[in-house]
This record gives C-alpha cells, sequence and structure tokens, in this order.
C-alpha cells in the first residue's frame, strides 16, 4: 500500500498496524504514518520515526509527536515550531512540551510583534522574557495592551506601560489604568484627568480604600 491508502484504512478504523509493518512504514517516508505507528504500536523504533517527523517540517504533527509520544526530543522537535515563526503554535508548544526551549518560543512571539500572543505568553508561561515581550506591547503603542500588560502580568514594567497611557492623554485609559495596576504613577495619570472630577474622586476613594487594608 502506499501512503495515501494507509492513511485512508487509518482514518476509517480498518486497519490495525503491527511491528512487522515497520519496514514499508519507513519506506514510505510518510510523517503522518510514522507518527500514528508510533503511536499505536509498542515497541516500534521511535527515533527513527522522529527523523521523518522533523524532518517534514510540519509544525502540526511535529508539535502532536512531542506532546504524546514518550522519549520524543523536545528541543528537537521545538526547533521546527520555532523556524515556522507562527505565534500561537510557539506558544501551545512551550505551554504544552515539557522541556521545551522557552526563551526560543519567546523570540519567535517576540519576532512577530503580535500582540495577543506575546501577552498571553508573558501572563502563561513561567521563565517568559516579560520585559522583551512588553516592549513589544509598548512600541505598538496600543492603549488596551499596555493596560492589560501591566495589569495583568507579574513583572511588568509598569511605570513604561503607564507611560504610553500618558503621553496618549486618553481619559478613558489614564481612568483605568490610575485606578486597576498596581504600581501605576497615579498622581501623573489623574493630571489627565483634570476637569473630571467625578473619575478623580473614584480612584481617591479607592486609595483611601487600599491604605486601610495596609
Amino acid at each position: 500500500m502506499n501512503s495515501s491508502e494507509f492513511l485512508e484504512r487509518i482514518k476509517n478504523g480498518g486497519y490495525s498496524f503491527s511491528l512487522e509493518d515497520e519496514p514499508e512504514i519507513l519506506a514510505l517516508n510518510n510523517e503522518e504514518l510514522s507518527y500514528y505507528f508510533v503511536l499505536n504500536v509498542k515497541g516500534a523504533n521511535i527515533k527513527e520515526h522522529e527523523k521523518i517527523v522533523i524532518n517534514s517540517n510540519d509544525p502540526g504533527i511535529n508539535y502532536r509527536f512531542a506532546k504524546n509520544i514518550l522519549g520524543s526530543s523536545a528541543l528537537d522537535h521545538g526547533e521546527v515550531i520555532i523556524k515556522y515563526g507562527d505565534p500561537e503554535i510557539n506558544f501551545l508548544y512551550a505551554r504544552d512540551i515539557e522541556g521545551a526551549d522557552i526563551l526560543g518560543h519567546g523570540l519567535a512571539i517576540i519576532l512577530s510583534k503580535n500582540l495577543y500572543w506575546n501577552y498571553e505568553y508573558a501572563r502563561c508561561i513561567p521563565m517568559a522574557d516579560v520585559l522583551a515581550h512588553g516592549q513589544v506591547i509598548i512600541d505598538s503603542g496600543n492603549l488596551g495592551m499596555n493596560y492589560l500588560f501591566a495589569k495583568n502580568v507579574k513583572g511588568a514594567d509598569v511605570l513604561k506601560h503607564g507611560d504610553v497611557i500618558l503621553k496618549s492623554e486618553n481619559v478613558k485609559w489614564n481612568y483605568e489604568f490610575a485606578r486597576d495596576v498596581v504600581g501605576a504613577d497615579v498622581e501623573a495619570h489623574m493630571n489627565i484627568l483634570d476637569g473630571y472630577d467625578d473619575l478623580i474622586q473614584e480612584i481617591s476613594k479607592k486609595l483611601v480604600r487600599k491604605r486601610k487594608v495596609f
């Protein structure tokens, strides 16, 4: 059988692999077949099938192989993902695969300049370079993302993110930043709110409540 015939039978539940099939599967040099073979056959030659998967440069099958096959090389499969450059799959790989190159996947996301995935990576991935991901957000000038990053990401440079908000002179975001972000330069943000007495009063009340807690 060729690769297509094997895959069609697998998808239809009409074929079960055995170790006797391994030479034929390896000879077909098909990443999906190699993945399914190793996944279903005890005693399969993981390293030989792994080479086929890695050499395919397919990010999806490399992610699945690293995630589901015990003894696979997290770094070698991860290198395929890093080179591919897609920020979402780099995030998933770093989050889900033990032994992943956290800084390498993070760099792929930084280079993508995707605001959402830089935020998510810094927020969710232990050992991420928070300041580097934060710089992508700062450089973008996006007010909402600077607010979220400073508010939700541990280790964020709050004053730098706040400076983006301050320079915008946007009343809404200066108000929310001063109200919600721990470590914000509240006085500077309140200066932007000059004339909005109700907003200033609300922030002042919150500061008083915080002082009572401590």
